[in-house]
């Protein structure tokens, strides 16, 4: 379908330290451009939010085994505390398509 591709240019201003913070990612990821971190990033952060708000949580694993949820500190929507009835890890369930 004609259009599709077709993108919207937008502007964003930045503090130098979140710049700065642009930038390492950018170099972290090995990505080519910025514009590909800030889209990967929504992307992210889009995947994160539906399934918090399907009542998910994200864990992360140290090298020891040892679980902790992860809190999406600055986020308030996504900053949701654990219920003393939630499992300690993570449910196992399929992947969404």
């Amino acid at each position: 379908m004609k259009g599709e591709n077709r993108k919207v240019r937008i502007t964003v201003d930045l503090s130098p330290a979140l710049y700065a913070r642009l930038e390492r990612l950018t170099e972290l990821l090995g990505t080519e451009t910025k514009a590909t971190v800030i889209r990967d990033a929504l992307r992210l952060l889009e995947y994160v939010a539906e399934e918090t708000a399907d009542g998910r949580r994200f864990f992360r694993e140290a090298p020891n085994g040892d679980k902790e949820a992860l809190v999406f500190l600055g986020i308030e929507s996504l900053d949701r505390p654990a219920s003393p009835a939630s499992p300690a890890s993570p449910p196992d369930r399929p992947p969404r398509p």
